[in-house]
């Protein structure tokens, strides 16, 4: 048995059938196709590399955005160091001044601190006052005897040139309270 011949199915009009194409067609077919797969990829390279400088863009602009902010940090910084200074220049002129006028008085922590040292449990003081270098108190206690060992004990400190118990007074008969005073001179 024979075989039978293929179906001619050429739609093509007869001028392209001859396989009579011109080249100056196919050079432009050969160029178009070219351009066409050399721009696809040149396009996909072209979009990913605007896709980076926009994020290298936003850096940017994050990075100028935190270069303002240190800029303004930095003036305030400047202003709080030269308020520090300002500052600093003023406690050192007020102790200074402080210096000056304490030359002026004797030291009231240390005699009041010599005070509060000697004391004994059963002694409570009620006032304490100054006047120069001369300190004055009141106080009260249970036992007279105490009075007189207490300002032994602050003439002993050497912290004073001369203590002088000025008055012991039982205001109460019917207790043994007694209320006194000394005076202490620096």
């Amino acid at each position: 048995m024979a075989q039978p011949a293929p179906l001619d199915i050429n739609i093509l009009p007869e001028r392209y059938r001859q396989g009579q194409v011109k080249p100056s067609v196919v050079i432009v077919t050969l160029i178009i196709a070219v351009l066409l797969f050399g721009l696809v990829p040149a396009y996909v390279i072209l979009t990913r590399e605007q896709a980076r400088t926009a994020d290298m863009q936003a850096h940017l602009d994050q990075v100028q955005a935190n270069l303002t902010q240190s800029q303004i940090d930095q003036d305030r910084l400047a202003q709080l160091d030269e308020q520090i200074e300002e500052t600093r220049a003023r406690v050192a002129q007020l102790r200074q001044e402080l210096e000056t006028i304490g030359k002026e008085r004797p030291p009231r922590s240390a005699g009041i601190t010599a005070i509060a040292s000697a004391l004994v449990p059963q002694i409570r003081i009620v006032t304490i006052s100054q006047d120069g270098n001369i300190f004055t108190f009141k106080g009260t206690t249970n036992a007279p005897m105490l009075v007189l060992n207490y300002a032994s004990a602050l003439q002993s400190s050497g912290q004073f040139a001369n203590v002088r118990v000025l008055s012991i007074v039982n205001t109460d008969s019917s207790t043994s309270t007694v209320e006194f005073s000394m005076e202490l001179k620096q």
